[in-house]
């Protein structure tokens, strides 16, 4: 059995298609939930960033959707063993097929990449992991529909798509509040990490995270970024 164990949690991923990695880290740990009650998570998989948005917010329920059934049976599964189990809820369905009788505080998700690359032959793993099944646009759109007012919505993408994607939210009422470049090592940027809102704002906050240093060493910066969460000393 594949587990990943956290500080508070662990994360039980047999049948996900994809595993815990860097990405889910990143976003969960960089999140503000502020006094959110109501936080949906898109394409939730293992569940991983869904319960780290019930570890550092005591009083939020947190909804999370996954299309994948098998991946949402690990989800579900974690979700029972957690400590925050009362307060989260997995729903199986196509996010675009979702509909709540509340909007949200807080969205967070972590979507398909590769929006220009070939499709894996592996149905499961293209799905997970390929634009053309959750096109960006049609994502924005839906998340604009499922936000509150004053909600905000978090995401990590490649570098590369940071213009075509910021460009896509506009279009969709949505616009950039922080701004977090995420290198993989020194100077080299692989991620951004981007925080919306239907709020046109004058600046946007702009930040850099280092994840390795050129050893491929953890830089202090990502190891105190993630010390609420890792199970292990980095």
């Amino acid at each position: 059995m594949s587990i990943f164990h956290f500080n508070q949690f662990s994360i039980q991923q047999t049948n996900s298609i994809l595993k815990v990695g860097t990405d889910a880290m990143v976003l969960g740990s960089l999140v503000k939930t502020g006094n959110a009650s109501h936080v949906l998570d898109i394409g939730a998989g293992t569940g991983v960033l869904a319960l780290m948005m019930a570890q550092m917010n005591s009083t939020a329920n947190v909804t999370a959707v996954e299309v994948d059934e098998l991946s949402a049976k690990d989800c579900k599964e974690n979700f029972t063993n957690s400590p925050w189990n009362h307060r989260l809820e997995i729903i199986v369905k196509d996010i675009l097929e979702f509909e709540a009788d509340n909007h949200f505080d807080l969205i967070i998700c972590n979507p398909p990449f590769y929006s220009n690359s070939l499709s894996n032959e592996n149905k499961r793993l293209a799905s997970a992991k390929h634009a053309v099944h959750l096109p960006f646009d049609l994502l924005f759109q839906k998340i604009a529909s499922l936000l509150s007012e004053n909600g905000k919505y978090w995401m990590i993408l490649p570098f590369q798509d940071k213009q075509l994607v910021s460009d896509l939210a506009e279009k969709s009422g949505l616009f950039p509040e922080i701004d977090y470049s995420v290198n993989g090592k020194p100077n080299q940027p692989v991620r951004t990490v981007f925080c919306f809102s239907h709020l046109k704002s004058t600046s946007i906050e702009s930040h850099e995270i280092t994840i390795r240093n050129h050893d491929n060493s953890y830089t202090e910066a990502y190891k105190k970024l993630t010390v609420d969460f890792h199970g292990v000393k980095l």
